[in-house]
């Protein structure tokens, strides 16, 4: 979903100033909020959101755009996530799972940002002088630098590995909001704590 407005939010955020064409006082850029949920789905939220059970996304979809997006092949969270930030396909951007096999060997490693092969719509923008802040984005582990912020999503391993950029955000981040929670586990919701124990975790992710 996405949504010309000035608020960030959880997702990608950009913006920037620029002159009109009379070379008059400079006039402020459309600024983008995009707001991505995977695995949501329209039969679920349109209704919830007519009953006035989600009027923040009601909101944002009468006065913006949203849809439904293909994934990709193979359809899981890693390559989908990595195809709409860079625009191509598994294929070309090199991101297939969460693990990928060492070539000519047996072993599987974790793979990560560092492993995609082309731009992101995040580093195209900051090379051209454009403010970005990507929250909670999966495969945007170890963050890159940026013309803004980043707060990695998946696969990051926990708060204490070098999630965000800069990394003196985290500092901020705890300063204002405490205990950050990068992502709920849904392991816990099949653990002995079962699934109110993982939905409380998950409403206080959101939160």
């Amino acid at each position: 979903m996405d949504h010309n407005n000035s608020t960030n939010g959880n997702g990608s955020h950009a913006n920037g100033h620029h002159r009109n064409g009379s070379g008059g006082a400079a006039a402020p850029k459309a600024r983008v909020l995009v707001i991505g949920l995977d695995g949501a789905t329209f039969d679920l939220i349109k209704p919830w959101a007519a009953e006035g059970r989600l009027p923040t996304l009601a909101r944002l979809m009468d006065g913006g755009a949203h849809g439904s997006l293909h994934s990709t092949i193979p359809p899981m969270t890693g390559p989908a996530w990595t195809t709409f930030a860079t625009g191509v396909n598994p294929g070309k951007h090199d991101l297939y799972d969460w693990i990928a096999r060492e070539a000519g060997t047996y072993h599987f490693l974790p793979t990560t940002a560092l492993d995609c092969k082309t731009p992101t719509v995040y580093e195209l923008l900051s090379q051209v002088g454009r403010s970005v802040c990507v929250m909670n984005v999966p495969m945007t582990y170890p963050p890159k630098p940026v013309n803004g912020v980043v707060v990695s999503g998946l696969p990051a391993p926990d708060l204490e590995s070098g999630v965000t950029y800069p990394e003196t955000l985290l500092d901020e981040i705890r300063e204002n909001v405490g205990d950050y929670i990068l992502y709920p586990d849904p392991g816990q919701a099949y653990s002995d704590s079962g699934i109110d124990a993982f939905l409380t975790r998950l409403y206080r992710t959101t939160d």
